[in-house]
């Protein structure tokens, strides 16, 4: 005979459970509008900076304007559709890369192609590339991640030895002699120090030092509450810049900062938007009243516009040179190497006349330049499957942010730089080896009293009620 008591304790937990549910499905709502209309209202403002900032003053460096009506509808829609499939909350690490990717590389790309006339083909071959991305994530779902015993041991203990070598090597080179920390210097100090300092084998390991172990180790000592360990690790990043001539070794233990408390609030990817938006205004709001073009050459012109426009440079001109099939790097021995000097020299002189500029692009435009089409799709899968490896090796084990710390320096050269070179001599590879030894530890179980475990224990009475007046 049914219990009424029971009846009703299992009327209410479902009634309490649909109520939960609804209250979820309509946070969700508000989330995804909020996202869409922040990645419409972005795309409009870095269209704004463009055609009345960026491009009359940069003409002369490419940056050139030639609106296509039909294009820049299309481009709206694009990114539109696009932002619907995206993430639109943070659950796991590699929704993070991704909003990453999607705001500071294919927006800029979607204005580049409608306000450049650029190539549609390409563009949409693009777009086919962040569907794979996200997509792709599956194919690592097989994968199996073993622990490291006292893999932080490890990891802290080759860190530091790492980071004491690499500064005992910068000083033994005469490293003060070009030390500065002007960053409007950076360039007429980098080639100097790149010839005295970083010569020949050091070239590779001092991204590798700046990109993921010193990051790596300012994340895990904010984790670890360790604020003197913190702060040396910052004042040494600062070192490290000032050594390196590198902007962006100044920028990591900031983003790493960013992240942290970001994501102590309760909804981060709103924070990240909001002040994505508020920095992109504000570089415009500064040129446009004060005449200040720091921010606007730093962060919209450099950071945004010339990385996303040597995507197209690139596929303008391995469409009509070729393919050159891995020949300046693995399949060397395969393919003779066609060109007459590396590809970003070569590249400068295709786009500017001289070949005194370094011009590098990401991993989508060296999949065209090295197979085509098909290159860019092989090399997307690659970018998901390295995304969906963040996610094994750190589920459960360590808290989303400080995983994203680790990986994030290194997984950003994706837009700048070849996959091959992203995954060694910029870290990627080394970034997830420090992933898996960091998260060699007890795995996290769900504290009781959260609202998880709560909901589990609401779930799991409602399963067994309605079981036992099912049996006999």
């Amino acid at each position: 005979m049914r219990n009424p008591a029971n009846s009703s304790n299992t009327a209410f937990l479902s009634s309490d459970l649909l109520q939960n549910g609804n209250r979820k499905s309509i946070t969700l709502l508000k989330d995804s509008l909020f996202c869409i209309f922040c990645f419409i209202l972005i795309k409009l403002a870095i269209d704004f900076s463009y055609v009345y900032f960026v491009s009359p003053l940069y003409a002369y460096a490419g940056l050139l304007t030639d609106i296509n009506v039909l294009k820049l509808a299309e481009s709206y829609l694009l990114v539109f559709l696009l932002g619907l499939y995206y993430p639109k909350n943070l659950r796991i690490p590699s929704d993070f890369l991704l909003f990453f990717f999607y705001l500071t590389l294919f927006i800029p790309m979607a204005s580049i192609y409608a306000l450049k006339n650029g190539n549609s083909l390409f563009f949409y071959a693009i777009c086919f590339c962040f569907v794979l991305m996200k997509s792709g994530r599956k194919l690592a779902s097989w994968f199996r991640i073993p622990t490291v015993k006292s893999g932080r041991k490890i990891f802290i203990a080759f860190a530091f030895l790492a980071i004491l070598g690499m500064f005992s090597l910068i000083f033994a080179r005469g490293g003060m002699s070009s030390f500065n920390l002007n960053i409007w210097k950076v360039y007429e100090l980098r080639r100097v120090a790149g010839a005295t300092i970083y010569s020949g084998a050091f070239a590779y390991i001092m991204p590798l030092v700046g990109k993921v172990l010193l990051p790596s180790l300012f994340a895990y000592c904010l984790w670890k509450s360790k604020k003197t360990g913190a702060l040396l690790l910052l004042f040494l990043e600062i070192l490290y810049f000032g050594f390196t001539h590198h902007k962006t070794m100044l920028l990591y233990p900031f983003l790493s900062l960013g992240i942290f408390f970001f994501f102590k609030t309760s909804n981060p990817l709103r924070k990240i938007l909001s002040a994505f938006i508020f920095l992109l205004l504000s570089s415009i709001i500064l040129f446009a009243v004060f005449d200040s073009i720091t921010m606007l050459t730093l962060f919209i012109r450099r950071a945004l516009f010339v990385t996303a426009d040597l995507h197209f440079v690139y596929y303008d001109f391995f469409r009509d040179f070729g393919q050159i099939f891995m020949s300046n790097s693995i399949l060397s021995n395969l393919f003779p190497y066609p060109l007459d000097m590396p590809v970003p020299n070569m590249i400068s002189l295709f786009y500017t006349g001289h070949d005194r500029t370094w011009m590098n692009a990401g991993f989508l435009a060296t999949g065209y330049m090295h197979f085509g089409y098909l290159g860019m799709f092989a090399f997307s899968l690659i970018a998901s499957i390295l995304f969906a490896l963040v996610d094994k090796i750190s589920k459960n084990s360590l808290p989303m942010w400080l995983s994203i710390c680790i990986v994030f320096p290194s997984f950003m050269s994706l837009s700048s730089s070849d996959l091959t070179t992203s995954l060694k001599t910029h870290g990627i590879l080394l970034s997830l080896i420090v992933l898996w030894f960091i998260s060699s530890n007890k795995r996290f179980s769900i504290p009781n009293g959260s609202p998880s475990s709560k909901w589990i224990q609401k779930h799991t009475a409602v399963q067994n009620k309605s079981e036992s007046e099912i049996a006999p």
